[in-house]
């Protein structure tokens, strides 16, 4: 029988969420916020910080 460890239950996490990927879209979604938020006057509120750290997690 073939014992799974605490180390390749993360590994294996690890793999399965592809942090670069997600890495990536968070970058471009805070750098779309800030962007937008420069470009029209729309002021970002903790709210809306939380509303979209909440979404880019959510995915």
């Amino acid at each position: 029988m073939h014992q799974i460890t605490v180390g390749s239950k993360l590994k294996n996490y690890y793999e399965l969420t592809k942090p670069k990927i997600w890495y990536l879209l968070v970058f471009t979604a805070f750098g779309a916020a800030l962007t937008a938020s420069f470009l029209f006057d729309i002021p970002i509120t903790p709210l809306a910080w939380l509303l979209l750290i909440g979404g880019v997690a959510a995915g």
